[in-house]
């Protein structure tokens, strides 16, 4: 007949389980705070070239305006 284990050893195997489960719970946490930070810092750089796009027209209508009063 096959022996059953007794409460205390289950109790052990259970917590070697939840440990386990416990550190992959911990390192995906981690993993999705790493994935959310370089979304937020994508999303910043994006504004900045936006930004210096914005910058960069101006400029060029700037000149264009220059120009075309100094020699049209």
């Amino acid at each position: 007949m096959i022996e059953r284990p007794n409460n205390i050893e289950r109790l052990a195997v259970l917590e070697q389980q939840f440990k386990h489960l416990d550190d992959q719970v911990d390192a995906m946490s981690r993993k999705v705070t790493e994935m959310h930070e370089i979304l937020l810092q994508a999303r910043g750089l994006r504004i900045v070239f936006i930004l210096l796009g914005t910058a960069a027209a101006g400029m060029i209508g700037a000149v264009s305006h220059w120009f075309l009063g100094k020699f049209g």
